[in-house]
């Protein structure tokens, strides 16, 4: 093979690579993570939900609306009824592909709290 052909192989595969990478936002869409609290834990009835979404333009949180910072990260605080709940996550990119997150937790009543802290 010729200098000049292996040169232009390498060109192509270097600026295809660079396309993908480039491209993996618009390919395969948002990602979503949920920091805490874990799936199926106990949590009080008021609690802080921290996450984390890459690729995203909209994302909410039992269809409220949340912006994360500019790394990705937010944060929500949720004041739930006693019992067992499902907390949706949603995160969509300009493409409208989506992820969608159901959380479920156990929200204790609110005077269990009060009695375990006496």
């Amino acid at each position: 093979m010729r200098v000049s052909t292996i040169v232009a192989l390498l060109l192509i595969l270097i600026v295809g690579a660079y396309t993908f990478l480039r491209a993996q936002p618009l390919l395969f869409g948002p990602t979503l993570t949920v920091l805490s609290p874990e799936p199926q834990q106990h949590v009080p009835h008021a609690f802080t939900l921290h996450g984390f979404t890459e690729n995203s333009t909209y994302l909410s949180i039992n269809d409220q609306r949340v912006y994360p910072d500019k790394k990705g990260f937010f944060k929500k605080d949720l004041v739930l009824p006693a019992g067992y709940t499902i907390v949706k996550l949603y995160a969509h990119n300009r493409q409208k592909r989506e992820q969608i997150i159901h959380l479920p937790l156990y929200i204790q009543p609110y005077d269990t709290l009060q009695k375990n802290s006496n």
